[in-house]
């Protein structure tokens, strides 16, 4: 497999280390392929990887492309009693097996079981820094696979988001040995405790012995290191809609005409969304990709969460990690939404649309590049103009038809001034408007020039 130097760098410390430590790169430096070399050359038959649901499609990708003589079971869909059901019936028997679960699901009973009865020789996990808290069920879970599973890698940007006494658990779970198993032991060694009953960690000790330890079963890059990276990099996240919003997907693409449940503002809500011209029709189908549809009488109500809980995922593991963020939608309800999930994650959220004032939009722009955050822009307004090469990571959570704001979009973050490699995720719902969308966009074309043809427009709902 193709790998930058820096990748072959890390491959080769880790392989040193018997397949077991921690990958430590920075987001968008390919920590998934480094990860998926060493276990190839030392080997694996049968891997676990355990991580976020917004990457299973980015592993199913590089997997495909990588090692594609590989079987990919992926264990996030149904209950956990299905999960399992799943893992055992597309595990057993492949000569080659890469099976996906998700953190929330990984330590439950029956998912757990049929873990442990496929017996894989290697894990990952994922953003590994989820398992820094020692006391939660899927870090019980993660120390306790530690003695049955030969190979396990860590890989995350953050390994310790709060301190160096996250990694006690982190390495834990990949090296039990490093640290010990019993927590005061290493508190002792690494944390001056104090404060309010002596429960609060003041001050840190021994932290060249730390260091050393860290170090020589880890492997550490930056973007800012990786001069070998591609200016711009585009990652595809899967996006996997309720039955709900499903149900409302094929009324609408089949009839296009919906009987509408949900919710507004709090409240059960219902209603009929109907689309009997093209542009309209694509637009609702884009909008019930996104979690909600405007019904005949004007309303706005909300079908699920799908989209948002993805995007809410992939910025908990973003931003910690490269502190400015942009995303990009088309809809106001979009935006409101997303602003809303950024400020229940407890960060900045600052708002650019046609709501904001032409004078207020500066000291929004100054205030993002400043403070950090998440800058939440409505693409015709944010992609003209603007500087946004304080971020290195932009989100498309719902782009518009235009290629034009597409392509100026990903120019207000990839422009001069910027120092960085920048990475573009795109949320899309597989088999969707969303691919369709994308695929215009791809061309460089623009989608509503295309429905003045009717036989092309017909093609979007084939």
């Amino acid at each position: 497999m193709k790998l930058y130097p820096f990748q072959h760098t890390g491959s080769d410390k880790l392989v040193a280390c018997d397949g077991v430590g921690l990958l430590a790169m920075e987001m968008g430096t390919g920590k998934t392929r480094t990860a998926l070399d060493i276990l190839r050359r030392v080997r694996c038959r049968k891997i676990l990887i355990v991580a976020p649901l917004s990457t299973v499609a980015v592993w199913e990708d590089e997997i495909a492309e990588c090692v594609p003589r590989a079987v990919f079971v992926d264990c996030t869909r149904g209950s956990t009693r299905k999960r399992a059901q799943t893992l055992l019936n597309g595990a057993d028997g492949a000569v080659l097996a890469y099976v996906f679960v998700g953190y929330e699901s990984v330590w439950r009973a029956p998912l757990a079981k049929a873990v442990e009865r496929w017996a894989p020789s290697a894990v990952i996990y994922d953003e590994a820094h989820r398992l820094k808290a020692r006391t939660t069920r899927q870090s019980r879970y993660a120390h306790k696979l530690a003695d049955r599973i030969p190979y396990r890698l860590g890989l995350t940007g953050t390994p310790m988001p709060n301190g160096p006494q996250d990694l006690y658990s982190v390495f834990k779970a990949l090296k039990p040995e490093l640290f010990g198993t019993r927590w005061y032991d290493f508190q002792a060694t690494y944390l001056r405790m104090g404060g309010y009953g002596g429960y609060q960690i003041v001050a840190y000790r021994n932290l060249g012995r730390l260091r050393r330890i860290v170090s020589a079963n880890s492997f550490r890059i930056t973007k800012a290191k990786a001069l070998d990276l591609p200016s711009q990099t585009d990652v595809r996240v899967a996006v996997t809609l309720s039955p709900k919003e499903q149900r409302a997907y094929q009324a609408l693409r089949t009839h296009a005409i919906a009987e509408i449940d949900g919710w507004r503002k709090g409240k059960r809500a219902s209603g009929i969304a109907l689309s009997r011209v093209v542009l309209t029709n694509i637009m609702r189908l884009q909008q019930v990709t996104s979690g909600f549809v405007k019904v005949t009488d004007g309303r706005v109500i909300d079908i699920g969460r799908s989209k948002i809980n993805v995007l809410t995922d992939l910025l908990s593991d973003a931003l910690p990690q490269v502190g400015h963020v942009v995303v990009f939608c088309r809809f106001i309800h979009d935006i409101e939404a997303v602003m809303a999930a950024v400020k229940k994650l407890k960060h900045l959220a600052w708002r650019l649309d046609g709501t904001v004032p032409r004078k207020d939009r500066p000291a929004t722009l100054q205030n993002f590049r400043e403070k950090g955050g998440v800058l939440v822009g409505q693409i015709a307004v944010s992609s003209l103009g603007i500087d946004l090469s304080c971020a290195h990571v932009a989100i498309f959570f719902s782009p518009d038809y235009s290629y034009t704001n597409f392509a100026q979009a990903r120019d207000r973050l990839h422009r001069h001034g910027q120092k960085l490699p920048v990475t573009y995720y795109h949320l899309v719902v597989p088999e969707s408007v969303d691919d369709r969308v994308y695929a215009a966009l791809q061309r460089k074309r623009n989608l509503a020039s295309r429905v003045l043809d009717k036989k092309r427009a017909k093609a979007l709902f084939e």
